[in-house]
């Protein structure tokens, strides 16, 4: 237990029903019983407890209270702690504050103090602490709940059963090496004695560098997640990419015109769908393969600004995490959107929204999207043409509109495609779903425990290398002492990460980047 009893308000400043002020230390129950009315209730309570009254300074009542006992070790700190629940606002908070330091029997705590202690006192490791801070800044349910399986422990098991296969691994090289004579061959090398040892030693060692790897992945998709996964939306001039964005965002975020080339620049909103955190991007009009202005006979300063809008367009393109291939289905040519989409992006990328849906939902069409869900092929077909061939149009009669019927036919040309509308039937709900999905399905929901920062990613792949090289010098027969020394070097970066071993001033650069009463 440290020396000194610290203080600090846990909540955030400013107008609210409840604040909280927490203490810390040995002289934390001695020091909120001596303030609290009535005198020697609080000193009285057993741990995970509390009890309703004044806070005093002299003769005067400062606020009305619930103040809440915890007792060593089983405290968040791992200390005797005391938590006063007093009125929100700026005035009880400050008041209640400045009454305990006042007292002279504690301090201000630092930035991260109180996690900090709970690190130093075994209720956390470093890993679980770092989780504390990303769960406070998380941007969105996924984010957060990453975070929590974090604080929970499940990235600590993880990094233990692979600490525990590897220190298995190393002991195995150690005591072949043991046995080895002075200037005799290695005993690990290939047709040595120790080769069987060797061999076993390599399969553990690909069995921890995958789990190593899988949580890397993890962590990379977590730190995508945070920033918000960026979502394009991407095809032809007035292919209703615009109209699309603002049916998504269920506001008129972008200017909405017939005429293409509308959208010259990109416009980006952020959105929070089923816990993900994304940004949605709309771009100007993009012809598949063309490297010419979008819209024919533009002049001078229109043409740079129409090829401009094609650059941005395609620079967000390459580096978003799902392309939306936006086609309008009234004038589709299945074969050339096909190509478009390729052009766009990899298929792998890629989610086709067959758009401007005017015309009532056929109902095979609807029982296939309901059978196959949304991520269901589909490909569209313009009937309208075969069917004016057959029975031709009478002169000056009406205009027949395009028949647009599903098939499931992949040489129709359309893989993934789902049909939206900001007109009628039917509607985006589908799409938005299939946005979802797709992007889920390449890991953005974060299901493991995620890394929480960008040091623990570090440490991470420092371990996986170490695990690596050591593999490769046992599979190369460059002899166990080199593969002993790497695979030293990657268990050291898993200690570090679960704050085996760390030295103060990491610790400081950790916990400065909390806020003060946590």
């Amino acid at each position: 237990m440290h020396a000194e009893t610290i203080a600090a308000q846990a909540t955030a400043a400013g107008p609210a029903a409840l604040a909280i002020i927490r203490l810390s230390g040995k002289e934390a129950i001695p020091l909120a019983d001596r303030l609290f009315a009535p005198a020697g209730r609080l000193a009285s309570l057993p741990g995970r407890t509390c009890a309703v009254g004044f806070l005093r300074d002299g003769d005067e009542a400062i606020d009305q209270v619930v103040a809440t006992v915890f007792r060593a070790p089983h405290s968040y700190t791992g200390e005797d702690m005391v938590e006063i629940a007093c009125h929100g606002g700026e005035q009880a908070p400050r008041r209640v504050l400045d009454l305990i330091l006042r007292s002279g029997r504690a301090r201000l705590a630092r930035p991260g103090e109180f996690t900090l202690r709970a690190f130093l006192n075994g209720r956390i490791d470093l890993a679980q602490a770092e989780a504390v801070e990303a769960l406070i800044r998380a941007r969105s349910a996924a984010g957060a709940a990453a975070a929590v399986r974090v604080l929970r422990g499940d990235l600590s098991r993880a990094l233990r059963r692979i600490l525990s296969g590897l220190t298995e691994s190393l002991a195995r090289i150690e005591a072949e090496l043991d046995v080895q004579e002075d200037g005799a061959p290695d005993v690990l090398a290939p047709g040595g004695p120790g080769s069987r040892s060797a061999a076993e030693t390599v399969r553990t060692l690909a069995r921890e560098e995958e789990r190593l790897r899988r949580l890397l992945a993890a962590g990379r998709g977590a730190a995508r997640q945070e920033e918000g996964l960026r979502v394009v939306l991407a095809g032809r001039p007035n292919a209703g990419k615009s109209s699309l964005f603002n049916a998504l965002l269920a506001r008129e975020r972008a200017i909405v015109s017939p005429h293409p080339s509308t959208t010259r620049d990109v416009l980006e909103a952020a959105v929070e769908w089923d816990g993900l955190s994304i940004r949605l991007l709309d771009t100007a009009g993009v012809s598949g393969s063309a490297g010419a202005p979008v819209a024919a006979g533009l002049c001078g300063a229109l043409a740079d600004l129409d090829l401009e809008g094609m650059r941005r367009a395609r620079e967000e393109i390459a580096s978003a995490a799902l392309v939306v291939h936006v086609v309008d289905v009234a004038a589709l040519d299945p074969a050339q959107a096909a190509a478009d989409g390729e052009a766009l992006a990899p298929s792998g990328r890629r989610l086709t929204a067959l758009h401007k849906w005017d015309l009532p939902v056929p109902a095979d069409w609807r029982a296939i999207a309901e059978e196959r869900g949304p991520r269901a092929p589909f490909a569209a077909k313009d009937a309208a043409s075969d069917a004016r061939g057959r029975a031709g149009r009478p002169p000056g009669g009406p205009r027949r509109r395009p028949a647009i019927r599903p098939s499931l036919d992949a040489r129709q040309g359309i893989a993934a495609g789902i049909p939206s509308s900001v007109v009628g039937e039917p509607g985006t709900d589908a799409l938005r779903a299939g946005i979802v999905a797709r992007l889920c399905a390449d890991g953005a929901g974060i299901e493991e425990a995620a890394l929480a920062g960008d040091r623990q990613r570090r440490l991470l792949e420092e371990a996986a290398t170490g695990v690596a090289r050591a593999r490769g010098l046992l599979l190369d027969g460059a002899g166990g002492e080199l593969a002993a020394f790497e695979l030293r070097r990657g268990m050291d970066g898993l200690a570090e990460l679960l704050g085996e071993r760390v030295g103060p001033r990491i610790l400081d650069e950790i916990f400065a980047r909390f806020c003060v009463g946590k």
